[in-house]
């Protein structure tokens, strides 16, 4: 089974399934049926006994008894004399019959009190039913001379050649048994074989399994087709095609609808994954290479001893180097982050502090770009807050850095408190802001948004970094762009208390 198909073992399953069902429900109705026809056929011959005791009296003759039998279906019929104690006498002739019970039948299964208060007693015995019911009619024990038959409605004696009731032609009749208090008259059959039944069921089972083995191929070939297709488009991706797509309208469950389409949504994703990091890797060369250009042009021009002020050079030289080391710096910060291997150092820090700090080294920037830096405090002076001040001043000296590439004149930064629990810090630049289809893929790593900056600087991997320091911190973070006059971006940096 281990290398079976989603297929086959769904039609195993399946035809499993259909035939427990079958076999147990077709094991029950015939125990019902069987049950059923035992007490339905245990019910007539009661009732058939009871009526053979209240007439006896009429049926006295051993060809009358067989009539009977073969007219009811009764396999055999016994006549058993029973004395005033109830005790059943066999082995005795009464009238025409031997007195004796039938073959598996005893003298057990008929108490006394039941005879006597003439009670119908019956069961089954292997595959035989009886039923016994008693009659205290005292005529079956009782006969005529020769010459005389009996007159059953005056119980007595007449001469067979006189039909007139003289006394010559009246005679008291004889009793056979003196000390017989009645008869219990025993009935026998054989119960109806549910035969007809069983193979009734074996019939519609083989119909029922004949319909399931082909619901259960189709039903396995709409489950297992898509599935099939699925294989296929991941075995594609998985190959580098990045275009495939499992086709949704094959797909009839929603379970499978569902899982193509996350398997679609991933392709999308890995392709626009793969899209911003070729776009990625050709910004960063672009801006590995402006910098290396600038440091071996001017190297080789001090070299070749062209260079009218070596020290300009030098100092050109010097701030390519560390716009370089920045650019370093940003990406092996990002491949930590990813690898989560990134070390954080909680403590209960200043968040005011923090802010101040950060701030002191944008102030010249600001200042010889002709940019205003304004900074509002709207809450006490002591705000303590549980983060790692190095990682927090890493997230605010990018989002500053981001506000001053795209500053028009100024960028505003306000601290206030939003409730009792929570502290907001907004960074907002007046530069042309952030366009609607890039405002979602904003903090994406690889992702170069479509605004030109007013001013180049650091390495474009900041908010990217930003986003993912936040998140390891437990700090929100939020954009909101235009925020005045079509234009202008703002940041939202959310604190909570400890």
């Amino acid at each position: 089974m281990a290398n079976t198909s989603v297929r086959s073992r769904l039609i195993s399953w399946m035809l499993a399934l259909v035939v427990i069902v079958l076999l147990l429900s077709g094991l029950g109705v015939a125990i019902l049926e069987n049950r059923n026809v035992i007490n339905n056929q245990e019910h007539q011959l009661a009732n058939q006994s009871q009526t053979i005791a209240q007439d006896l009296s009429s049926i006295q003759r051993a060809n009358v008894f067989a009539a009977i039998a073969r007219l009811s279906g009764i396999a055999g019929i016994s006549i058993v004399p029973f004395d005033a104690s109830g005790r059943l006498l066999t082995g005795m002739k009464v009238g025409s019959f031997t007195s004796a019970l039938p073959a598996n039948v005893t003298p057990s299964f008929f108490r006394a009190s039941q005879i006597l208060s003439g009670q119908t007693v019956s069961g089954r015995v292997g595959h035989t039913l009886y039923s016994g019911s008693a009659s205290t009619d005292k005529v079956i024990f009782q006969s005529c001379p020769a010459g005389y038959r009996y007159l059953l409605r005056l119980s007595t004696c007449i001469d067979i050649k006189s039909s007139k009731l003289s006394r010559a032609s009246i005679r008291p009749p004889t009793t056979n048994c003196p000390s017989c208090q009645g008869v219990l008259i025993v009935l026998t059959t054989n119960f109806a074989s549910t035969t007809p039944i069983v193979r009734y069921l074996f019939f519609t089972a083989l119909i029922a399994f004949a319909i399931a083995l082909v619901l259960a191929i189709e039903i396995s070939k709409r489950f297992s087709k898509p599935l099939l297709e699925v294989a296929k488009t991941t075995d594609q991706i998985a190959h580098g095609d990045l275009n495939s797509r499992v086709p949704l309208q094959k797909m009839t469950f929603i379970e499978l609808s569902s899982l193509a389409n996350s398997i679609n949504t991933m392709a999308e994703r890995l392709a626009h994954s793969k899209d911003s990091e070729r776009n990625f890797l050709l910004s960063i060369s672009h801006d590995l290479r402006t910098p290396l250009t600038s440091i071996r042009g001017y190297s080789d021009a001090i070299i070749d001893g062209v260079m009218d002020n070596p020290t300009n050079a030098a100092m050109i030289i010097s701030s390519e180097s560390k716009r370089l080391e920045r650019l370093v710096a940003d990406l092996l910060d990002l491949a930590k982050l990813d690898a989560q291997s990134f070390s954080f150092e909680f403590t209960s820090s200043d968040l005011l502090e923090l802010i101040k700090g950060t701030l002191q080294s944008f102030y010249p920037i600001f200042r010889d770009a002709h940019l205003t830096l304004n900074f509002e405090n709207h809450v006490p002076d002591q705000i303590s807050i549980y983060v790692d001040p190095d990682r927090l001043a890493q997230i605010l000296g990018n989002l500053i850095e981001n506000a001053y590439k795209y500053a028009i004149s100024q960028v505003d930064i306000r601290l206030y408190q939003e409730d009792f629990q929570k502290y907001l810090l907004t960074i907002e630049d007046d530069g042309p802001g952030v366009p609607p289809d890039d405002l979602p893929h904003i903090f994406e790593r690889l992702y170069r948004s479509g605004a030109a900056p007013a001013r180049n600087i650091g390495s474009g991997l900041g908010l990217a970094i930003v986003a993912q320091l936040s998140h390891a911190m437990d700090i929100n973070i939020a954009v909101a762009s235009p925020i005045t006059a079509n234009k202008g971006a703002r940041f939202t940096l959310s604190f909570s208390k400890p």
